[in-house]
């Protein structure tokens, strides 16, 4: 029973110059089969209008063109096509591949009618309609295959399932999956000992090349009669595009081994391994931007973020991990207007909100603290698009430097103010007393006056020297050195006019960082306002330590300062002589800002002054 007829025998159509001399002589040798011949060149229409009730088309190119087999295809793309025709096959091979001729036969050939009935026989066969209960048999466990394919994220190993799907399920013992790289096709995955063309072929050359130009599968029956090949191998050949990456073939022990269930099992193999293919060139395609994303976000030196519309870490580089207290999976499961206060006082939601909502930027300041280390930044942030949804774009920038610039300007403008007032209000009572006295002693020719103006002169000497010192000292100190603190306390006493004032030195000594020449001035003027305040003191020098920082305690047992004077007294100008500037625990202060450490004045065990210095960071 043939597929679409009543007949005992397949239906035949054959097209050609010669197709009822072709007819009959098919239907001397094969009475049972049926042959409609179609002489001259048919349109088109004529072919179609036949095909719903035949099983295979025969054709001699010389009578139709090829554009007629591929109307026939668009029909039905398995009905069987035979080229039978005295013509060179180098005049039409590639054209019959892009066609998708299932077969040829050459007339000159002796037993040509016996070779064309031969394959009429096996190709119909393979069209029965019955091979599609036998295709479903395999389908089914291919269809659970395909969905563990489609999960694989790697080139090669997807290739490599693939062949053993087309080992363990196709029954395909001799075959190969070749990929495409730079103009050649490649076997990458193989099985058997013979599967079929060169290792590397180029990828417009042999069966393998015209099929993966013409993205048409190709199963030949024989390849050793097959045009352009040469082989004395009577095997048959599937060859089936994947896709734009490349190339399966299957080789079978025998001609016309293969069936139209092979075929069909065959092209959805290599559709499914061609999706899985472009859907991992897609996937590494992206995965290579991201990390090429990630490594230009990354080399940027600033903390760089974008947050959603729920102001959540959509994306951060490294430098904003490593600038708060949290690892990168905490913060990106984080919203930036819910981070604890103890890291971030500032709160921008409102200005956040309204350049997402309407676009523009937003610049502000916040201060981080990364366990205990507090960092001034400020942040630029504005709105951006992405698939379609708004987001922020923000960079926030280290102004440690900044501020501390501003704050050395800050205290420089305090220290010319200091400098100034000196000049204008402290200078004008001694230059004053020194003019008058000056002029008293020209008017009065008594030079008892000099001695006088030689005083007020002294005083203003004084006091624009302990001025310079407040200014210059005031500066912040960049490099620290080593200082031992006993040897210097020591230096410091001799350079006092002490007189019997007595001191006691640290029992032990240790070595502090510091600017050495600014430490001994300020060491100097604390035993130098002990002395002077008080009538031959006792003073008493001692040193603590807790943790890295040490504590430097001045005592003294003089009159000491009333508590509620005591912070005025280390503002610049304060004094209880008169023969002082008032600068002299001024300057001690300052120094202290400058290398960072606290300054304090308490009343000693003895009733003076007790001056500490602290937070003094100990050397390694």
């Amino acid at each position: 029973m043939n597929a679409k007829g009543e007949s005992a025998g397949p239906t035949v159509l054959v097209v050609a110059d010669t197709a009822s001399r072709v007819a009959a002589e098919l239907s001397r040798r094969a009475p049972a089969l049926s042959a409609i011949p179609l002489d001259a060149s048919p349109d088109a229409t004529d072919v179609l209008d036949r095909l719903s009730d035949v099983d295979c088309l025969v054709v001699d190119p010389a009578a139709t063109d090829f554009d007629t087999v591929e109307v026939v295809r668009e029909y039905d793309s398995l009905l069987p096509v035979l080229l039978f025709t005295a013509r060179d096959p180098a005049t039409f091979a590639e054209a019959a591949i892009r066609a998708d001729v299932t077969d040829y036969v050459s007339a000159t050939a002796e037993d040509a009618y016996d070779r064309l009935l031969d394959r009429i026989e096996r190709r119909v066969t393979r069209y029965d309609r019955e091979t599609v209960d036998r295709v479903s048999t395999r389908m089914q466990p291919l269809a659970a295959f395909t969905s563990d394919l489609h999960a694989c994220t790697d080139e090669l190993e997807a290739i490599e399932m693939a062949a053993d799907a087309a080992t363990q399920i196709l029954a395909f013992d001799r075959c190969s999956f070749g990929i495409e790289r730079d103009g050649m096709l490649r076997v990458v995955e193989e099985r058997g000992d013979e599967h079929g063309e060169a290792d590397v072929l180029p990828s417009d050359e042999g069966i393998a090349g015209l099929s993966y130009q013409s993205g048409e599968a190709l199963l030949i029956d024989d390849v050793a009669a097959y045009p352009h090949v040469e082989s004395d191998n009577e095997v048959a050949l599937l060859s089936v595009p994947i896709g734009e990456h490349g190339i399966f073939q299957a080789v079978g022990d025998g001609v016309g081994v293969f069936t139209t269930e092979d075929y069909e099992a065959a092209v959805l193999l290599c559709d499914h391994l061609a999706e899985t293919l472009s859907r991992i060139e897609r996937e590494d395609e992206i995965a290579e931007q991201e990390r090429f994303f990630r490594e230009v976000l990354n080399s940027i030196p600033d903390p760089v973020y974008i947050l959603d519309a729920s102001f959540r870490f959509d994306t951060v580089n490294d430098a904003l991990v490593e600038a708060v207290p949290y690892d990168r999976d905490q913060l990106e499961a984080m919203s930036a207007t819910g981070i604890p206060n103890e890291t971030i006082e500032a709160d921008f939601t409102t200005q956040l909100q309204e350049i997402l909502d309407s676009g523009g930027s937003f610049r502000g300041e916040i201060e981080v603290n990364n366990d205990g280390e507090c960092t001034p930044y400020q942040l630029n942030t504005r709105r951006i698009v992405h698939d379609g949804e708004p987001m922020l774009l923000g960079v926030a920038r280290d102004i440690s430097e900044r501020k501390a610039r501003e704050e050395e300007l800050r205290r420089q403008n305090e220290r010319l103010d200091e400098f100034a007032s000196v000049v204008s209000h402290d200078l004008r009572t001694p230059l004053n007393v020194a003019s008058g006295r000056i002029e008293l002693a020209r008017e009065t020719e008594d030079l008892s006056h000099l001695g006088a103006a030689e005083d007020a002169l002294d005083r203003m000497t004084t006091l624009i020297q302990d001025a310079l010192t407040l200014a210059r000292d005031g500066r912040t100190v960049e490099s620290p050195s080593p200082v031992e603190l006993t040897p210097l306390v020591e230096t410091a006493w001799h350079g006092v006019l002490a007189g019997d004032a007595t001191l006691s030195l640290p029992d032990e000594s240790l070595t502090v960082l510091a600017d050495k020449p600014r430490l001994q001035r300020c060491l100097e003027n604390v035993l130098r306002n002990a002395v002077d305040h008080a009538d031959d003191p006792h003073i008493d020098v001692r040193a603590t330590v807790t943790g890295d920082t040490a504590t430097l305690s001045i005592c003294d047992d003089g009159p000491g300062i009333p508590a509620d004077e005591r912070e005025d007294v280390l503002q610049s100008g304060y004094t209880t002589s008169s023969e002082g500037s008032g600068l002299g625990l001024g300057i001690v202060a300052r120094i202290a800002e400058a290398h960072g450490w606290g300054v304090s004045l308490s009343e000693s065990e003895a009733g003076g002054l007790c001056v500490e210095l602290s937070g003094m960071a100990l050397a390694d």
